[in-house]
């Protein structure tokens, strides 16, 4: 017997009948949660549907009876997933890198109906409740952050609004918040190796980034300690990043500066495979042939990468699969098939083409 049965029991001069019978339950529906909420049924309908005319503390409220009693507004039919791609970056031109993750997401949706995707980009100030409004305006259900680096001091609000969130390559995770990462200290580790194994030692690096990116203080770390095993390197061999609307123009301008302070590298570890391109023509400019006098390393592994002359070593990150994984995650949470949002860091791989070359025993 459940706690929504009870026992009635009659006494007759012959015997004790015991009769059993079930009380009603109350039908789980939006007038349920307006009811346990104190709310009228509009307000309900309102969250539901991500309106913007609900104050945060309400919503919250209302999005708390609506787990405790496991509502499903579409119950009987496959939910919507409404997810929200925001794209944070300082400048409105976007990245092949970019482009990769975009392309991974959209692969997925083509093929779940049951996932609308809106992509937008912030270009602006950092602003947490900012992105809550613009999340609440095109009615997304959650959000997928790609260069979520410039959100970082954002985060905080967002998780306590409740909007359940996946991040790509920015590995932060707590409540609603998971991510999808790529082994950069794998990546960078292999890279380095690779330059050891050829003969050099002296070895420029080309960051993408600041020290504010996870992604960029990995690389750098193992950068510096492949470096320290062999005796280690110098500061004015890491050239900081230089902010542009192309990347391509960052590592030109980066490796200008390497090769004019210091002549002597012949390696460069390059931020990004765009960052590479803009390297190629910096050593084309000071007359350095690749790979016979200067070895060139990206990362990412982009379209075109195999296209430059010679074609780039590089580091592959499953940039495409990311996008996908992270659409996936969130639209399985939404379907209430999973109960949390993972972390996930996907390999890297050391793809070897004819931009690294052996060193010169003279410039050993």
């Amino acid at each position: 017997m459940t706690f929504s049965e009870k026992l009635i029991i009659i006494f007759t001069s012959s015997q004790w009948r015991i009769y059993q019978m079930t009380r009603r339950k109350k039908e789980i529906s939006i007038h349920l949660v307006a009811e346990r909420a104190g709310v009228s049924v509009a307000t309900v309908s309102r969250v539901v549907n991500n309106r913007t005319d609900v104050s945060e503390t309400l919503r919250r409220r209302i999005r708390t009876v609506i787990s405790e009693l496991n509502f499903s507004p579409n119950k009987g039919t496959e939910r919507v997933s409404h997810i929200g791609v925001i794209v944070s970056t300082e400048f409105p031109a976007l990245p092949e890198y970019t482009s990769q993750i975009i392309n991974g997401m959209t692969g997925y949706a083509k093929t779940h109906h049951s996932v609308e995707m809106s992509i937008i980009m912030d270009c602006g100030e950092v602003d947490g409740q900012a992105l809550i409004r613009l999340s609440r305006t095109r009615r997304c259900d959650v959000l997928c952050l790609v260069m979520a680096d410039r959100l970082l001091p954002a985060l905080p609000m967002l998780e306590r609004a409740g909007i359940p969130i996946m991040l790509i390559n920015t590995p932060v995770q707590s409540g609603r918040m998971g991510y999808v990462n790529n082994d950069s200290n794998r990546g960078i580790r292999e890279a380095m190796e690779l330059l050891l194994q050829k003969g050099h030692r002296r070895i420029g690096f080309l960051p993408v980034g600041d020290d504010s990116s996870d992604n960029c203080r990995q690389r750098l770390s193992e950068y510096r300690d492949a470096l320290l095993e062999i005796g280690g390197g110098k500061p004015e061999w890491v050239i900081p990043h230089i902010p542009t609307v192309h990347a391509q123009e960052a590592g030109y301008r980066q490796a200008v500066k390497l090769l004019t302070a210091s002549p002597e590298i012949t390696a460069i570890l390059c931020g990004n495979d765009e960052m590479a391109m803009g390297c190629y023509r910096a050593c084309y400019e000071f007359g350095r042939r690749i790979p016979d006098d200067v070895s060139i390393i990206g990362f990412d592994d982009l379209p075109f990468a195999g296209y430059l002359a010679p074609p780039l070593t590089t580091v592959r990150q499953p940039l495409s699969e990311m996008g996908r994984k992270a659409l996936y995650y969130l639209d399985e949470y939404l379907q209430r098939n999973r109960s949390n949002l993972p972390g996930e860091i996907l390999p890297t791989e050391l793809i070897i083409r004819q931009s690294v070359g052996t060193v010169n025993q003279e410039k050993r």
